[in-house]
This record gives C-alpha cells, structure tokens and sequence, in this order.
C-alpha cells in the first residue's frame, strides 16, 4: 500500500503545479468546487506518467512477493522516484518561461551542459523561494503519502483489500478516458500540458529518427546538390593575386546585426565609416541568408560551401576534424592572404 499512497500524493501535487503552469485560479472560495476536477483531468499526462511508473514496480512486488528486503528497497526507489518526479515538475515552470517547452534533449546537446552559460543563466533564474518551495512541496508529498497509507490501511481492513482495488480501477477506468477528451479540448500548447520526464524521453527517441528531408524522392539526381563537397565546378575559376594589387582578403561576418544598421545593405545610420572607406574594394554580398541562428551552423554553410545539416545537432560538435574545400583555401591557394573576424563565441 506505500507504493499506491505515494502514487496518490504524487498525484496530487502534480495536478496542483499543472494547474499552476495552465493558469487556474479562482476568486472564491466555493469556486475551488468546480477547480478540483479540472485540474485533475488537465492533469493527464502526468498522471500517465505516475500510472506506468506505478503499475511497473506494483507489477515487480507480485514478482518478488516473498522477499521482503527487496520490496522494501523497490518501495524505497519508488519514493525517491516520485521525489525526483516532483522537482522536475517544478523546475518544469522555469523550463517553460525560458524555453518555451519542457527540457529536451535537443536542449542538453545544444547547450553543451557546463560548458556553456545556458546552465548559468538558468541557475541565476532559481531563487530561494523556488529552493524553498521544493522543500515544503517534498515534505508535504511526503506527509500526504503518509496519512493516504494510514487511510487506506483502514479502509482494507473495513473492506478488504479487493474492494479497495476495485474502486482504484474503476476510477482510473472512467478518469484516463474522460481527461484524454478534456486536454484535447482546452486548445492549448502541448508545452503546458506535456509531462516534463515523458518530454524528455520522447525527445531522445524522436533524435535518433531520420529527417525525411534527406530520404525524400527529388526529380534531379543528387549531383545537383552537391555543393562545395563535390569539389569546385568547372566553370567557376578564381585568378590570383598576382598583378591585381590586392593581396588580403577579410571576411567579416555580422553576427545579430540586422541589415538597416549596414550602409552597405542602404541602411539608414551612420554607423560603418571604417568599412566604408573599404566598401569600393569589396564584394558585397546582398542575396545571402542564414539559414540557422547559430554560428557553428550558418558559418560552416557559408565558409565551406555545403549545404546546412538540418538537425540540432553540428557539425563542428560531430565531426570536427571534417576537411572540406573552404573559401579561405581557395583564396589562399591563389596567392591571397586572408583573415577572419567574427564578434562571437568561437569555442564550438
């Protein structure tokens, strides 16, 4: 019955944060009448997520019937589950407010864990309040498991045991269904409703799946996109530096920088004099788009001439010892000496 009481309150205070994050609130007191049940079948996902979790270890107690050391150490991971399953649940809202969607893994590959500032941006956000809040809301899960196990302690002795089950079943038989048609009629983001752990793993799973993208059927064959990895095309010739009086080359590559503040793109402010004064010596290039807000992809695009990997994943992160024919070897290959000059964070 522990597992079953932890269940419950874990239930419970997983409703209450769903309805934290939906927006729920009510102005009187008798108005918490017609909350109760909304919040609980807005609930669903997390409570899925607690029924599989909580019918895996009842399922391995009957296994295991007969050793009570090991029932007593799977109700042990069962409460450090639920604990666990609570604090992801709030730190869930933070997710949310930052992310716009709960944790995912496509998430933890980008932000490179420690090694990045995300993690310290996030952990700027928590405040003792938070810290505080998720020590009165395990204690408080913890109480409630405690006297829901008092409870239906005497209730089984009262009724017996089947009889108790009897009326879990039958509840969970009429609420999964009814919930399923409730959440799919409050129109709202999946993000408010989706369960952060369920999330997370669904991530993983859908990481690994091929975009159709690349194994599509196209009308040309693939010669056609081949780009810079095909080697350079027969037609395009770059000719040296030799008599051209122009030995250097820079790249300067605007991260962020929206095209009005560039007097080379027509913008308006005064703000570029220096590479003005270079603008006649330049190849200005004006029908080019980033294909992704992040360095470590639009940047290998442009520098090496192939086309983007779509996927959260890098190239740079991947392969980083990747050897492509790249703008600055050709250029140096016919006597030029070239720079690069980027604003950003280069450790990618």
């Amino acid at each position: 019955m522990k597992i079953l009481s932890i269940s419950l309150s874990l239930s419970v205070f997983l409703a209450l944060i769903r309805a934290y994050i939906i927006g729920f609130r009510w102005r009187f007191s008798w108005a918490v009448l017609t909350l109760l049940p909304r919040m609980f079948l807005a609930a669903y996902y997390d409570l899925s997520f607690v029924a599989v979790i909580t019918l895996l270890f009842l399922g391995s107690l009957l296994l295991i019937r007969n050793h009570q050391k090991t029932q007593r150490l799977l109700c042990f991971i069962y409460a450090g589950i639920a604990l666990l399953a609570l604090i992801l649940a709030l730190i869930n809202i933070i997710a949310l407010q930052m992310l716009g969607g709960p944790f995912n893994y496509q998430w933890l590959y980008y932000s490179d864990l420690l090694k990045r500032l995300d993690l310290y941006v996030a952990l700027s956000i928590v405040s003792w309040k938070l810290v505080v809040t998720g020590i009165l809301l395990t204690l408080a899960m913890l109480i409630v498991a405690r006297l829901l196990n008092y409870g239906i302690n005497l209730l089984q002795k009262k009724y017996g045991l089947g009889r108790v089950l009897l009326i879990i079943i039958l509840g969970s038989i009429l609420y999964f269904p009814l919930a399923h048609w409730y959440t799919s009629k409050l129109y709202l983001k999946s993000s408010k409703l989706d369960n952060p752990v369920i999330s997370f793993l669904q991530s993983i799973r859908t990481s690994r799946e091929s975009l159709k993208l690349f194994s599509m059927e196209t009308p040309t064959s693939y010669e056609d996109f081949q780009g810079g990895a095909g080697g350079p095309s027969k037609n395009l010739s770059i000719s040296g530096s030799t008599g051209t009086g122009v030995k250097n080359v820079v790249v300067f590559v605007f991260e962020s920088v929206p095209a009005e503040y560039i007097e080379a793109y027509d913008g308006a402010y005064p703000v570029t004099s220096e590479l003005n004064k270079h603008l006649k010596h330049s190849a200005v290039f004006k029908n080019i788009y980033a294909h992704a807000p992040a360095s470590n992809k639009s940047l290998v695009s442009i520098m090496l001439s192939i086309y983007p990997w779509i996927s959260y994943r890098s190239v740079t992160n991947e392969y980083p010892a990747i050897r492509f024919p790249s703008l600055s070897g050709a250029l140096k290959g016919t006597g030029y000496r070239t720079a690069f000059f980027h604003s950003g964070d280069n450790r990618f």
